[in-house]
């Protein structure tokens, strides 16, 4: 039984017939061929106060959101594990369960887990509790709607779920503080040395309160709040995935050395187990003040390195890794002791005096219960407005021992923070940290207001338009927790799209171009810009039809629900539009060119394949190698705009892009097969030649009758000269090889090849690279000037846009 009563067994409850339990169960029928046979539900949370102290043995005040992790479970008649998400950008997952040694946990090559890791952690911990005796396996299907990476516990709600799923399948049952206590262990396996909070609220919340969760052992007090008190989640934009890197265990460890020196220097240790910082505090029997004035004493250095501290403990370095230190942490030299163990009891103090205030005697004179919670469960204070204050001042007080001593909060939590101060809207960071969420505590009359705030202060300033107005805030049923829902699902918008920005980045190592990237911007943009159009329509939309929302509130625990309907049920899919996160999808499956703004190749490839239309059209049809060649036609800018106009549905604007990158990619198709025809050579397709054609030759004829009337000249010139003595002619005969020679060293060589396309007789050839050593150098020349008529020569620097750039180069020598 739980503080109040109520039962300590994981309720099973009949299947209720929603849309989103509709949608699973299809989703789990189109995957594996038959229905589920239950479904487990664990629900987020959001702690409103008392960061980072459940770990060191101190309680916490948490509350279940409605947000939760919903699995479709089925069982097999073989030791084997098959896990899909409904998202498709999470991959599928099987593997044999047969022992817990068997299930190996590794991250990927960056460190961080992958998503089904934490269904591995709740089946590793719950075959270790069977102690491998299982007989029967588990197909799984998640659904998830718990912002990933926002510090609302989707992870810990996984892992429960995982570990809860397996453990009704075997037919085993465990009470909700077992259950909680063994997925509290389960979540290590992934590498973090958590407390058990986030487990703990999961199993053993109750409607409409908050739960004073204490330790060792594990029991939940619900704690009513103030009448007029609304709590708002917002979220950071910025991912906190404390499994990714090693800066949680780094506070955990921290802490405990901490723990160890002080339990040291007051004669209360003297063996190597871990103790933590409320141990300590029972070991001395002191009040939470008192262990504050012993950090000052036996902490009294900002900084501790690692030998300072073996010095301390009588230990060597060995010693000390081995008994205190994570794997992902051993690798530290130094540790602010002083600064965790400060935060640690001052939060805990925090914690006691949030609880106190909620526990107020009533305007009558009455003494409700210990918790502060009247007959009807809600906290029915005098001076709410007082109490919002000091309980408000309590939550600012955490957020700044969180900045400034335990150091893991993040920019834009900061940032969030001090716009809510502009409001005096008291506010602090919620989860682990290093981003996430901020969770504020105002009066309800001030709720929109303050929404709006950070809406035209925060979201708008950080690109993310299309953030829910007032009409979108969901309240609970006993009107004490009020989420801003879209700004939830808003955030996995934006995490994706950067996500998906990140990716068309990393698109050039898969030949993606400038301008596929650019096309990939634009259609976003014109997403954006439709979905601001809709936004006013939307809104009249929801006067007129009010729906009714699902509300995110205190929840009651998780639960096993079980699929009693034996009648198939096939929902149909209502048709829905298309969001952000579909519409970057489809661009980055179809990246598209963007007409507007065409490189110099794309025109010039438009052009050629222009030419070849024309000639294919005159022609009819091209004779023996040559291809026939359909060009289809390229929109034009114009043409583009004009198509996509704001009556457009979003839809319409993307399948309208993506035929332009079809056409994009014929139209290269087709410059590549214009290229390889061969069209030189003879008198009878004279008449099928290019304008650009007849003028090369045009200009070769010009040139070769230029030079035979020069040599003519010379020949007669020569002939009318009286002759000279034979020394003067020895000279002349002499000067005329040199010249003759000269001439020979400057003549281009000619390029020797079986097949010559008399097209680009004109252009540059590549010279003799024996014939560029003999080029007679003018020493008068700058040597930037010879360099780069070397380079230009050997071919070294082609192309127009970059001989320019030498050119330039060379002149500023």
């Amino acid at each position: 039984m739980s503080a109040n009563g109520a039962s300590d067994e994981v309720p099973i409850r009949g299947l209720p017939n929603n849309e989103r339990i509709n949608r699973l169960k299809e989703h789990f029928i189109q995957e594996f061929g038959y229905e589920p046979l239950f479904f487990v539900r664990v629900p987020g949370r959001v702690n409103l106060i008392g960061e980072h102290i459940d770990y060191c043995g101190y309680p916490v005040l948490p509350m279940a959101l409605e947000q939760d992790i919903l699995i479709a479970a089925a069982i097999l008649n073989k030791p084997e594990l098959h896990v899909l998400n409904v998202n498709n950008k999470f991959s599928n997952y099987e593997t044999e369960i047969k022992s817990c040694e068997d299930i190996n946990i590794i991250s990927d090559p960056n460190g961080k887990p992958f998503w089904y890791n934490y269904v591995l952690c709740g089946v590793k911990g719950a075959l270790e509790f069977l102690d491998g005796k299982i007989t029967s396996g588990l197909q799984l299907c998640v659904d998830g709607i718990v912002p990933p990476a926002s510090g609302l516990s989707s992870s810990s709600a996984l892992v429960s779920a995982a570990c809860l799923a397996l453990l009704y399948a075997q037919n085993v049952p465990l009470s909700k503080t077992d259950i909680a206590s063994l997925c509290a262990k389960c979540e290590r396996y992934i590498g973090t040395q958590g407390g058990g909070m986030d487990q703990a609220i999961a199993f053993l919340a109750e409607k409409n309160c908050a739960q004073y969760i204490t330790w060792q052992p594990l029991n939940a007090t619900p704690v009513a709040l103030p009448e007029n008190a609304a709590f708002v989640v917002a979220h950071s934009l910025a991912e906190a995935n404390k499994a990714a890197t090693n800066d949680f265990n780094r506070r955990v460890i921290e802490c405990r050395l901490a723990a160890k020196i002080i339990a040291t220097c007051a004669g209360a240790a003297t063996d190597n187990k871990i103790i933590t910082l409320s141990q300590v505090q029972n070991k001395l029997d002191n009040t939470l003040e008192d262990m504050v004035n012993l950090v000052h004493k036996y902490l009294p250095k900002e900084l501790y390195t690692k030998g300072e501290i073996c010095d301390i403990l009588n230990v060597n370095e060995q010693e000390l890794e081995q008994f205190y230190l994570t794997p992902n942490t051993k690798h530290l030299t130094e540790f602010k002791l002083k600064q965790r163990a400060l935060h640690v009891y001052e939060e805990a103090i925090r914690v006691e005096n949030f609880r106190k205030h909620c526990s107020q005697t009533m305007p009558n004179g009455t003494k409700v219960n210990g918790n502060g919670v009247n007959g009807n469960g809600s906290c029915e204070n005098g001076g709410d407005k007082d109490i919002i204050d000091v309980l408000g001042s309590l939550m600012s007080g955490s957020h700044h021992s969180l900045k400034e001593l335990y150091e893991c909060s993040h920019d834009n939590l900061d940032h969030l923070v001090n716009i809510s101060k502009e409001m005096n809207v008291h506010s602090r960071l919620t989860g682990a940290g290093w981003g996430g969420c901020i969770i504020a505590l105002c009066p309800k009359e001030k709720v929109d207001n303050y929404i709006d705030h950070l809406t035209e202060n925060f979201y708008t300033q950080n690109n993310l338009d299309n953030i829910s107005h007032p009409d979108n805030i969901i309240k609970d049923s006993n009107k004490n927790f009020i989420v801003n829902n879209n700004i939830l699902g808003d955030v996995q918008d934006s995490l994706l799209k950067n996500k998906i920005e990140e990716d068309i980045k990393m698109s050039a190592t898969d030949n993606k171009s400038r301008d596929e990237v650019m096309a990939a911007r634009q259609a976003k943009k014109l997403a954006k810009q439709k979905g601001k159009g809709k936004e006013s329509v939307q809104n009249e939309t929801k006067e007129q039809n009010p729906t009714k929302p699902v509300a995110p509130k205190a929840e009651p625990a998780p639960s096993v629900e079980k699929n009693v309907t034996k009648e198939e049920q096939k929902p149909v899919k209502e048709p829905t539009s298309k969001g952000k996160d579909e519409v970057d999808r489809a661009v980055k499956v179809e990246p598209i060119i963007e007409i507007a703004d065409r490189s110099k190749e794309d025109i010039k490839a438009e052009r050629a394949a222009k030419k070849a239309a024309k000639q294919a059209k005159k022609k009819g049809a091209i004779e023996g190698e040559k291809e026939d060649v359909k060009v289809p036609e390229k929109p034009a800018a114009k043409e583009v705009s004009k198509h996509i106009n704001e009556d457009m549905t979003v839809k319409d604007v993307v399948e309208t892009l993506r035929d332009i990158a079809i056409v994009a990619k014929e139209m290269k198709d087709v410059t590549v097969k214009v290229s390889a025809i061969d069209l030189s050579g003879k008198k009878a397709e004279e008449s099928n030649k290019s304008k650009a054609e007849l003028k090369a030759e045009r200009r070769a004829k010009q040139e070769a009758q230029r030079a035979a009337k020069q040599a003519a000249q010379e020949k007669a010139a020569a002939a009318a000269k009286p002759k000279v003595e034979a020394k003067a002619e020895g000279d002349a005969a002499k000067a005329k090889e040199e010249k003759t020679q000269k001439q020979k060293t400057l003549e281009k060589p000619k390029v020797k090849s079986g097949h010559r396309v008399n097209w680009f007789q004109h252009l540059y050839k590549e010279h003799d690279k024996e014939a560029l050593k003999s080029i007679a150098i003018n020493s008068n020349l700058h040597p930037a000037i010879v360099k780069l008529g070397v380079q230009l020569a050997s071919k070294v620097v082609s192309g127009s846009n970059a001989r320019c750039v030498a050119l330039l180069d060379a002149l500023k020598k």
